[in-house]
């Protein structure tokens, strides 16, 4: 199902408002944190054979709807995605996006802490985009860390 489902994915006739509710419903939700449809199952491998095969976008579609972090490091699909995909332009930028979105309840300084050492762990990659895309989110979450701690002491 998955080769074709993801070709209409990728398909230039399809409505932003229809690509965005199917989207919703086979990828991550901020607030649900059940297992997205899109890794149910054991699949997830021919997945990333359709992103070889869609390599412009592909990667990047998927990028956003996998969970990103298993807590405090990055999960075993985005490790493969960073691994096999890290050189296609957008798909280090939208893992960015979909682990940087969360929703908070007090202070948030802990959540950058955590983005921070799940970066961290892409510094010493063998990619170059990979370790310079790693270093320019391990310093955003340092400017986060301090700004947002200044604010939370006023």
């Amino acid at each position: 199902v998955w080769p074709s489902f993801g070709d209409l994915m990728m398909s230039d006739n399809l409505s932003y408002s229809t690509f965005s509710n199917i989207k919703s419903m086979i990828g991550i939700d901020i607030v649900d944190e059940t297992t997205p449809i899109i890794i149910e199952g054991d699949h997830y491998d021919q997945i990333l054979s359709w992103c070889e095969s869609h390599k412009e976008k592909g990667p990047i579609f998927i990028a956003g709807l996998i969970p990103v972090s298993d807590g405090s490091q990055f999960s075993k699909y985005a490790l493969s995605l960073i691994d096999k995909f890290g050189e296609v332009p957008g798909v280090l930028e939208e893992l960015s996006c979909n682990l940087n979105s969360f929703s908070s309840v007090g202070s948030v300084v802990p959540y950058y802490e955590n983005r921070k050492a799940i970066y961290s762990t892409m510094l010493s990659n063998k990619s170059e985009a990979v370790r310079i895309w790693a270093q320019k989110n391990v310093d955003e979450c340092n400017y986060m860390i301090e700004y947002e701690g200044l604010r939370e002491q006023e």
